[in-house]
């Protein structure tokens, strides 16, 4: 099923996607410079970063691949297996079967800030891919410990080149000091615009300046944007579940905001729904399947 994009979430979409499309399937070899595709997604916790650079890869067709700072493993690291970062990002790569590269999404880059040892090797990994460049010392193997030939790291080296990668992080305490509630619902139509120069404090200099200075961003989620959110979804529910999800959702929405749980909020509503009416199809003498409970 495709993704529903969201009103609040339409515009940055459509930036994406714009963005991604000439990227990915315009020629640029004859071009002087290279055209800086790298774009950063801000937005508060739960307004849906990663949903919409995977909904983007969805909508123009290309590969996606999903990475996070919290669980970066840098070289050089004593763990071992197949989730290592470099070996995932290699093996995406080499193994596309697109002319074009694909979307790589960077998630949680709020994290990486600070001076320990491992943020510093971090950042330096993350200007690597950054700059579209594999780190000189890769050395892979696969699951047999059969090091990866010199092409296959050649032939992901030139995907990486055409892929565009979209960083994202919450930058929280931001959208705290610009928001001011109003009973149950925010003033953030008014919030001024969140610019590279809000993320000085947040992240490295030379971090932000790998990405392209105009941003893509998510605005906190307001009364509207909750309950707009609560009637598109029942739109594509089971005829079924659609009575209680909308009514149930329409009655939480206020604490929704209280609470700044973002798109959590549908997950959540969605749970409770399906345990309501799983409990009431069990108790009822029809024993509706499966089948019926979803139709």
């Amino acid at each position: 099923m495709k993704r529903v994009i969201f009103p609040h979430q339409k515009e940055a979409f459509s930036q994406l996607c714009g963005l991604a499309k000439t990227a990915l399937f315009t020629p640029t070899a004859h071009l002087p410079i290279t055209p800086r595709s790298n774009v950063l997604i801000v937005g508060p916790s739960g307004s849906g970063k990663s949903f919409l650079a995977r909904a983007v890869s969805e909508e123009i067709n290309v590969p996606f691949l999903g990475l996070s700072v919290a669980n970066w493993i840098v070289l050089g690291a004593s763990e071992k297996g197949a989730e290592k970062t470099w070996p995932a990002i290699v093996g995406w790569l080499s193994k596309s079967n697109t002319a074009t590269g694909g979307i790589i999404f960077i998630d949680e880059l709020h994290h990486a800030n600070g001076d320990s040892t491992w943020e510093r090797f971090l950042r330096v990994e993350i200007f690597s891919l950054l700059d579209k460049r594999l780190p000189s010392n890769l050395r892979i193997v696969d699951d047999e410990d059969n090091e990866i030939q010199p092409a296959e790291i050649e032939k992901a080296q030139k995907r990486l080149e055409k892929s565009v990668i979209v960083g994202g992080g919450a930058f929280q305490s931001i959208w705290n000091e610009k928001q001011s509630p109003i009973g149950f619902r925010q003033t953030n139509r008014e919030i001024q615009r969140v610019s590279l120069n809000s993320l000085s404090g947040h992240l490295p200099r030379e971090l932000i300046n790998r990405f392209r200075s105009k941003l893509v961003v998510l605005r906190p989620l307001d009364h509207h944007d909750y309950e707009s959110m609560v009637r598109r979804v029942t739109e594509h529910l089971p005829e079924l579940l659609q009575d209680a999800f909308f009514r149930t959702g329409m009655e939480r929405i206020n604490e929704a905001c209280l609470q700044k749980q973002g798109s959590r909020f549908l997950e959540e509503l969605l749970m409770d729904v399906l345990i309501e009416h799983r409990i009431s199809i069990e108790k009822s003498p029809l024993r509706l399947s499966p089948e019926n409970f979803l139709r």
